[in-house]
């Protein structure tokens, strides 16, 4: 390559930069402007640019919704909207993903444009209306169904229909039309999962719901690994009201449960576990870290060896709390005051650990084992603040020096009515937070318990936004040690208030 050739590249370069620029602004002017001084620029995509893959100035256009940018483009040189970038995919893919309504149908309106709506694009060979669906894009999809009803029989490398990916994306709109438009809901994936089967799996209620009305749907229907709807639904559930409501819908239509249920609960469970998993490792480590540290240097610090006991101290620490009114060298100053303190980081710290090696020491990851390590590291993190609430009560109160009788300086701590309030209401504050939150938790197993006796089987609205803590074999002796746990909660988040506002008043 000579000179000049090099100088013609660098120029081109320049020119496709800004051309870029101009596509993700929308400017018209500038592509004017371009065109004007080298009218052959968009032919570098034919020749040069193709072998790179990168996205043409439709491509950057269509991403971001830039219409009449795109009519011009597509007027100066059609060819674009069949070229791919570097994922394979074409601007009509770019515009439905990002839910750009007027630039999606212009590609599709021009000359043969029509035939985009066949052509698939990356891992799964989605076609444009396939991203349209599973990114929840109702207006998009339905313009290009209409456009080109084809696209109703097409399905993903994972056989999976318009409708398992509207049902996928929770997106109503699109199931009721697609079931108008006679998409069989039956159709299996390649997991052999219907639209029933994804929607329990996702919890979604409405659209369960909405399919049951059917008759053409199979309630029954089992996947590739012998799981019927409300096997999915009763293993990936959480058991909120509302799910238990679905379950008895979906009984009443004939929904049954297979054998294979408990032998398939880990597959659904076991991505989430893992991730469950690694958050709580991180914030057990990060509770252990803090409470570590924190009684290692203990708040107020060590008496240094200058004030240890001796004939020739005059220095003097007066405190209402000990008999003796010297503290020997290396012990924490305020040792006698900060016994809540160690006590609370103590268990935090020990609580926290404990989170550690469970997680770590190979037990089975189940659904009860990680909400108990939830709780440990729920009571560990309220230890912890409680732990600070105690220390910053104690460091910050106001004192005052004096010279005694004998000549000796005496450090006074102000009485209880001189004490900061905010250090107060602070305390106040996190007593009443946590008392709430042992009320609401307690709430919870005491209407999960009543709902499953029978007592009362129409709970009001705000009850069916409540997720309930266990499954649906929720066995009596379990029932009462889960009651009798949160119980033992309540009453220890009580103690911790009523010694609060003791400790305060003795102060």
């Amino acid at each position: 390559m000579n000179s000049k050739e090099m100088c013609d590249l660098g120029i081109v370069n320049e020119r496709l930069k800004h051309l870029d620029e101009a596509s993700r602004e929308g400017d018209i002017n500038k592509l004017n402007q371009l065109m004007e001084e080298d009218p052959s620029l968009l032919d570098v995509f034919d020749r040069v640019v193709t072998d790179r893959a990168r996205d043409n100035p439709l491509h950057i256009a269509a991403s971001h919704g830039h219409v009449d940018f795109t009519i011009k483009v597509l007027g100066l040189k059609p060819k674009l909207a069949e070229m791919r970038n570097r994922a394979g995919k074409l601007p009509l893919h770019l515009a439905a993903a990002s839910g750009h309504h007027q630039v999606a149908e212009k590609l599709v309106d021009q000359q043969d444009g029509r035939k985009f709506c066949l052509w698939p694009a990356g891992k799964y060979e989605y076609l444009p209306v396939h991203i349209a669906a599973i990114n929840g894009k109702h207006t998009i999809m339905k313009m290009l169904v209409d456009k080109c009803k084809d696209v109703l029989d097409k399905t993903t490398r994972r056989k999976e229909n318009l409708l398992h990916l509207a049902v996928i994306a929770n997106c109503l709109d699109s199931v009721h039309y697609l079931i108008n438009e006679g998409v069989n809901p039956n159709e299996k994936d390649v997991d052999g999962n219907t639209s029933l089967h994804l929607a329990c799996y996702n919890k979604n209620h409405q659209v369960i719901t909405y399919l049951l009305d059917h008759e053409c749907i199979e309630v029954n229907s089992t996947n590739s690994r012998g799981l019927t709807p409300l096997d999915v639904l009763s293993i990936s559930s959480r058991y909120s009201a509302t799910d238990i409501s679905v379950m008895s819908i979906l009984r009443r239509a004939g929904g049954e449960e297979t054998t294979k249920r408990g032998n398939s609960k880990s597959y659904f469970s076991n991505t989430k576990n893992q991730s469950d998993a690694q958050t709580l490792l991180l914030g057990a480590t990060l509770v252990a870290t803090i409470t570590f540290v924190a009684i290692s240097n203990p708040p107020g610090g060590f008496i240094a060896p200058q004030f240890e006991k001796s004939d020739s101290s005059n220095i003097t620490f007066y405190d209402d709390w000990i008999s003796d009114n010297f503290y020997p060298a290396g012990r924490p100053v305020l040792l006698w005051r900060l016994k809540t303190f160690f006590v609370l980081d103590s268990l935090a710290l020990f609580s926290s650990i404990s989170v550690i090696l469970f997680l770590l020491c190979g037990i089975p990851r189940t659904k009860i084992v990680m909400k108990f390590l939830v709780g440990v590291l729920w009571l560990s993190a309220f230890c912890t603040a409680l732990a600070f609430a105690s220390a910053a009560f104690i460091i910050y109160v106001p004192y005052s020096t004096r010279k005694g009788n004998n000549g000796s300086f005496q450090v006074q701590f102000a009485d209880a009515d001189n004490r900061f309030n905010w250090v107060l209401s602070l305390l106040i504050a996190w007593f009443v937070v946590f008392a709430i939150a042992g009320l609401w938790a307690s709430s919870r197993v005491i209407t999960f318990l009543w709902i499953k006796g029978g007592f009362k089987r129409n709970l009001p609205n705000w009850a069916n936004k409540i997720s309930w803590p266990k499954n649906e074999r929720f066995r009596k002796p379990t029932s009462v040690i889960f009651m009798v746990c949160f119980l033992a909660i309540l009453c220890l988040s009580g103690y911790g208030m009523y010694s609060g506002f003791t400790t305060y008043i003795n102060l």
